[in-house]
């Protein structure tokens, strides 16, 4: 079961659930079906347990379906002939096979040359703890499950676990779009693929094609999000604890509502790429290795440059080269009240970004966008700390008052 998102993330695999729910329930909900069948082996619930069953169907697209959180892992029962002495020569039927094919058979992505078997070790005689903790096994198994004729033998409790193969690896696919001959999807040929071979797979640059503006929009794993998420609660806690600390009044529902926003930043991110430097040295540094979901974005020229932020009168005006800051600056109507003037920074169509001055020219290039930030505004102070600073005037008045009388 995948689920399957409106906003362009991939579509997610889900784990550790059960289907509930009657067939007529789900059959009303069917959107869309493929074209070509497919075989799924597995197990079906009925209250009299858990039925081995073999179905054939389309993919379908469902609406809506219901789910359920498995409570506990199931393992597939073994079956096995009458116990034997588990030292004895392993030269039995191939029971491992059997157990594989109760699970529904090997995936695509199985390795048949590392197979491990994992055993408990049993010794109702010991008098002191064993080093040993467990006994393991390797071995190949036949890629058709068929019989092998030395095997090792299952008892119960044994754990069987099928590797996946280092020689499996599926379409992993990225897009360039923009000023290339070829736009599209392509997909990543070696596990060093970079960014001149993608531009090179694409046809190479057409005529209107602008490469110091190249950027490459790159998509959150999994494990990126978690961490964003993490460090974004983690920030919003201490804001609590500083308002805490501070006594002072603030907004827990406003706060939340802040965090909900930053956390919906979408799920790609820029990454700041040269492609000219990649194309004139393919391999070098600068010529990134790409990962699934990467999309490369190769513009025109545009001969603008946009001032926004806290300036008068935000625009965008023609590039003039050699021009520097403030020259931008005066076009846009001057600083706003709040500018932080030492803080401007400049926005690349690459996606790399600079701090500037008031005399940077060469940092402005075509396509850019001058950003002026706001100044913080300053800390108030609460109640309790000017009524600390009058008392702590008054004492020193009364001091000073003092020593003239005793200077007297």
């Amino acid at each position: 079961v995948y689920r399957v998102f409106t906003d362009g993330r991939p579509d997610q695999l889900v784990r550790g659930v059960d289907m509930i729910g009657t067939p007529l329930s789900m059959f009303s909900n069917i959107k869309a079906a493929g074209d070509i069948p497919s075989t799924f082996t597995g197990e079906c619930g009925a209250e009299s347990g858990w039925v081995p069953v073999t179905a054939t169907s389309p993919t379908i697209f469902v609406a809506q379906i219901e789910t359920q959180r498995l409570k506990a892992q199931r393992q597939i029962p073994m079956l096995l002939p009458k116990p034997v002495d588990a030292n004895e020569p392993t030269k039995h039927s191939s029971l491992e096979e059997d157990l594989i094919l109760q699970a529904g058979g090997l995936t695509d992505a199985a390795s048949v040359a590392k197979v491990d078997v994992f055993r408990r070790i049993r010794n109702a005689a010991a008098t002191e703890n064993e080093v040993a903790a467990a006994e393991s096994f390797t071995l190949s198994i036949n890629p058709l499950l068929h019989h092998a004729d030395t095997v090792v033998k299952l008892m119960p409790f044994d754990q069987v676990i099928v590797r996946k193969s280092p020689g499996y690896n599926k379409q992993q696919m990225v897009t360039v779009d923009g000023c290339v001959n070829f736009e599209g999807e392509y997909a990543l040929t070696r596990q060093d693929y970079r960014l001149s071979d993608l531009v090179k797979a694409a046809g190479g640059l057409s005529s209107l094609a602008y490469p110091k503006g190249a950027r490459l929009t790159r998509t959150l794993t999994e494990e990126e999000r978690i961490q964003r998420e993490s460090l974004l609660r983690s920030s919003q806690i201490q804001m609590y604890e500083e308002a805490m600390q501070g006594e002072k009044s603030y907004d827990i529902q406003q706060a939340d509502s802040l965090l909900s926003l930053k956390m919906d930043l979408g799920y790609t991110y820029p990454v700041a790429v040269s492609l000219e430097k990649a194309m004139a040295q393919p391999g070098g540094p600068d010529d990134i290795v790409l990962r699934e979901n990467d999309r490369l974005t190769i513009p025109q020229y545009s001969n603008t440059v946009k001032v926004s932020g806290e300036v008068r009168y935000p625009i965008s005006m023609g590039y003039n080269k050699g021009e520097n800051l403030a020259y931008y600056i005066k076009r846009a109507g001057g600083y706003g009240n709040r500018a932080k003037k030492k803080g401007v920074y400049v926005i690349h169509m690459n996606g790399s970004v600079e701090q500037i001055n008031r005399n940077s020219s060469k940092t402005i290039q075509p396509g850019c966008e001058i950003v002026v930030p706001t100044k913080e505004q300053g800390k108030k102070m609460s109640t309790g700390e000017i009524m600390a600073i009058t008392s702590g005037g008054a004492s020193l008045a009364s001091v000073i008052v003092a020593l003239m009388s005793i200077i007297k």
